[in-house]
């Protein structure tokens, strides 16, 4: 991982993106790898790419509420409320008591938006 922060701090985001991707071989079990990508994708304006590297983290370790929050969260600043309700809502059934749900937050917010009959 400290090859990406490397790759990054150079100013080269597309060997950043094949230092997070060889380090996914390399732990495959560990979801840092595609996050970091993800962040690297996102930082690099390729959308699909950083959910990919999303999905890939859920993948590797459905149970764990982080990798679900992050694909939310994601869609969220993307303004996608329908999927990021999708998301969210699983991390909050993952971990109902994480102090990451407040009042008001993404979760609450793309909640009323599906609420309100706007996804299909």
């Amino acid at each position: 991982m400290r090859q990406v922060n490397r790759e990054l701090d150079a100013g080269d985001p597309a060997a950043a993106a094949a230092a997070a991707r060889r380090s996914r071989t390399l732990d495959p079990l560990s979801i840092e790898p595609s996050l970091k990508l993800a962040g690297v994708e996102t930082r690099r304006g390729r959308t699909e790419a950083a959910r990919q590297a999303y999905a890939q983290a859920i993948r590797t370790q459905p149970e764990n509420p982080d990798t679900w929050y992050a694909l939310g969260n994601y869609e969220f600043s993307l303004d996608d409320l329908c999927n990021a309700y999708v998301h969210l809502n699983e991390a909050y059934t993952l971990d109902p008591a994480s102090r990451r749900w407040t009042p008001g937050g993404p979760l609450d917010v793309a909640k009323a938006y599906v609420n309100d009959g706007r996804c299909s």
